[in-house]
């Protein structure tokens, strides 16, 4: 089977906001606001739809992590990375509601106060 026009055109935006945005990354404190931004002009284009897809491809990736070590699931999704995924996508589902720093830093924060971290001074927050 073959994919519409319109699927096309979604899978290669994917690809192309993968080229400036990724969500591993964020989950591991590596990016910026201004790669929110970068997300966040791409679903100003092309709609929810493209946030949507883009999550289930990030999903989907980040389900083959660790390989083929269990044939019953996902050997990387287990209770705490999957909590960390849903968080992380609660926060970037406000992409274009609210500002990219608060996006950005709203994830890091929640994440650094989920690990133990102190989130009420600027110390603590460097470390975060």
């Amino acid at each position: 089977a073959q994919l519409t026009d319109h699927g096309r055109e979604l899978v290669e935006t994917v690809l192309r906001c993968l080229k400036r945005f990724s969500m591993p990354q964020l989950l591991q404190g590596e990016n910026t606001p201004w790669h929110v931004q970068a997300l966040a002009s791409a679903v100003e284009t092309h709609g929810q739809t493209l946030l949507k897809f883009y999550f289930v491809c990030q999903v989907a990736v980040m389900c083959g992590l660790g390989g083929a070590s269990d044939e019953c699931g996902s050997s990387f999704m287990d209770e705490q990375n999957s909590s960390n995924i849903l968080a992380v996508i609660s926060f970037l589902r406000k992409v274009g509601n609210v500002q990219c720093h608060a996006v950005y830093w709203g994830y890091i924060l929640a994440r650094a106060a989920r690990l133990g971290f102190g989130v009420e001074a600027a110390e603590e927050i460097a470390v975060a």
